[in-house]
């Protein structure tokens, strides 16, 4: 039975209806179900029940088609993130745990544990300006995510000797992100506590998670890719560089997946979860090409350097 015939038969049950759109969802087939709808309100413009699924759609439509990633605010918070990543990953702030004289050593990086809290506090920046909604509550929730990092610095040199420091860093590795994702979820269901909106908050946290993971996996290749060819040039990369490609770029992803995915401006209820992923595909390619053409321009320029340095010692 098509749409057309499922939506003429249930013109006076609003539950069934309810339940028939929610198939057309799961299906892919929502454009379907609203054509049948707009089609029975123009031959029953009379009927409540098309009337408000015809507007209900529309706005939903409107709503969704004008959502638009902030770049204007994305660019220099990820950007900012990504610095502080880069500076903070170097050999000056490792941790150092305790042990018998002369038997401490390097543990972990602060990044791993100051990466989640920074990440979430820019978030929370992002959220809040192109939500337009109120720093109230997301300026105490930063810090609280900001002190809770710095207490656990703090804090683990007193945790004992060295295993049991190395445990407790080890743990907090884990429960800072957990934090920083609640401390995010917070602000964004503060005035939304219903389930479906924090059902829906988790299933956009989780394709923030995804889209994170194929936008490392993307940086990663790139990455490789772009120290080899200088390798093959001959070409050492020095180490600020290097940080400035695995840190700093890991301190884009964040931001810049959270923008992609979560409209700011609407409850988490209200996000669009009908999306695939060609727009992904095509987001990612956009985001590498003008990082490829300026490895390519760096590479051409340093290869005709190389290729000038051997003619000329072949001369001599």
């Amino acid at each position: 039975m098509s749409y057309h015939d499922t939506v003429g038969e249930l013109a006076q049950d609003a539950e069934q209806m309810e339940n028939v759109y929610r198939t057309a969802l799961k299906a892919g087939e929502a454009d379907a179900f609203k054509e049948a709808i707009d089609e029975g309100y123009r031959s029953t413009p009379e009927n409540l029940l098309y009337a408000a699924w015809f507007h209900r759609l529309k706005h939903a439509a409107a709503r969704a088609k004008g959502f638009a990633v902030a770049w204007a605010w994305v660019v220099p918070l990820a950007v900012l993130n990504g610095l502080l990543f880069w500076w903070l990953s170097d050999d000056r702030y490792l941790i150092r745990v305790a042990g018998l004289p002369g038997t401490g050593r390097d543990f972990m990086p602060a990044i791993l544990l100051l990466a989640a809290p920074l990440s979430a506090a820019l978030m929370l920046v992002y959220l809040t300006v192109v939500g337009r909604k109120r720093w109230r509550l997301s300026i105490p929730v930063g810090i609280v995510l900001l002190i809770a990092a710095a207490y656990v610095l703090w804090v683990f040199p007193q945790a004992g000797t060295r295993p049991f420091q190395e445990q407790y860093l080890t743990l907090m590795s884990f429960h800072l992100p957990l934090l920083a994702w609640a401390g995010v979820g917070v602000c964004l269901i503060a005035r939304h506590r219903d389930p479906a909106n924090r059902f829906s908050f988790l299933i956009k946290s989780l394709e923030v998670v995804i889209l994170g993971g194929l936008f490392a996996i993307a940086g990663g290749l790139f990455t490789g890719i772009t120290f080899g060819l200088f390798q093959a040039l001959d070409v050492s990369l020095s180490d600020v560089v290097q940080r400035l490609f695995w840190a700093g770029g890991g301190g884009l992803i964040p931001v810049v997946a959270t923008a992609v995915i979560y409209n700011p401006r609407v409850p988490p209820s209200g996000q669009a979860f009908d999306e695939g992923l060609s727009k992904l595909v095509a987001l990612l390619m956009r985001i590498l090409l003008p990082l490829t053409l300026l490895v390519l321009l760096v590479y051409l320029a340093l290869s005709r350097s190389v290729a000038g340095r051997h003619s000329r010692i072949a001369m001599y």
